[in-house]
């Protein structure tokens, strides 16, 4: 019996670090989306599109749409290559949970996407998907569940102004104005632009100090062109960046500044002449972030 007692405390240190050493035991990504009920539709899309071998061997971190956001997409109305090309945009090529700081434009196997860390902590894509805290831990990455699916953007900025109703006054003073304008609102870049366009409505009361007649001459091309790129930043903006981008950043023309900002009534921008109240927000598209505002920022 001594005997016994003398080996038991051995005995239990052995058996503490075999079940510390289970419960630490991870397993690859593809597996661990496999298990998960909530994402058994992304995991057949995964099976189905040939992506499983990718998620046994890369370090990725997995953007796994739950069952709720799949169904609410018609994958009919997509070719094969735009659901691989879906399916691939959401696998970032790197473990987020290892990189706290990482942020902005991150590469994924499909199209980049973009990250913004909130001064809560949240993590959001694009602006507009947040991703579901805690991340599942597997042995090459991490998995964060997702309640909308992450769309790459397929047109220019210049091409959503052209096609909202809203912004017909915008998109007419665009083509009245410098080509310079046009070219910056549809050729893609690395860093990409954020738009703040004003809706009709603003430039109506604009056109009030100034008749669009007289902005629109073509000896106020200046005049016109200083306006208009008076609404654009460098860099992709979500409204999930604003209170992390503190301070005025230069506009394009060089000659303004926008602040970013937000109060009881919603985002806002400042710019020289006062503040505009964001209408609707966050459309990205395959070169710049689009914000449509109530007010026209003079230079």
């Amino acid at each position: 019996m001594k005997k016994v007692l003398k080996f038991l405390p051995l005995l239990m240190v052995s058996l503490f670090f075999s079940c510390s050493k289970e419960e630490i035991k991870f397993i690859d990504l593809s597996e661990t989306v496999a298990k998960d009920p909530r994402f058994s539709k992304f995991n057949q899309l995964l099976v189905s599109n040939g992506l499983t071998d990718v998620l046994k061997s890369e370090t990725l971190t997995v953007l796994a749409p739950t069952n709720e956001a799949l169904a609410n997409v018609d994958l009919a109305n997509f070719s094969k290559a735009d659901v691989l090309n879906l399916l691939r945009t959401h696998l970032i090529t790197t473990d987020v949970e290892t990189q706290p700081f990482l942020a902005g434009g991150v590469k994924t196997l499909g199209s980049d996407v973009y990250l913004s860390r909130t001064w809560g902590g949240d993590l959001f894509i694009n602006g507009t998907t947040k991703v579901i805290k805690p991340a599942l831990a597997a042995n090459n990455g991490s998995i964060y569940a997702v309640l909308q699916i992450v769309v790459p953007p397929l047109e220019n900025v210049l091409n959503l102004t052209k096609k909202d109703s809203n912004l017909s006054e915008f998109y007419s003073l665009v083509s009245a104005a410098d080509p310079s304008v046009s070219e910056a609102l549809s050729v893609a870049s690395k860093q990409g632009i954020t738009i703040f366009a004003p809706v009709n409505t603003a430039f109506e009361a604009y056109y009030k100090t100034m008749p669009k007649s007289v902005l629109t001459d073509a000896s106020n091309k200046k005049t016109l062109t200083n306006l208009l790129t008076n609404h654009v930043v460098s860099n992709r903006v979500f409204t999930t960046d604003f209170a992390t981008n503190i301070g005025a950043f230069s506009t394009i023309n060089t000659t303004g500044k926008i602040t970013f900002g937000f109060s009881n009534d919603g985002y806002q921008v400042m710019g020289n002449n006062g503040k505009a109240k964001l209408i609707k927000s966050d459309f990205l598209s395959t070169n710049a972030v689009l914000h449509t505002v109530d007010k026209v920022l003079a230079p």
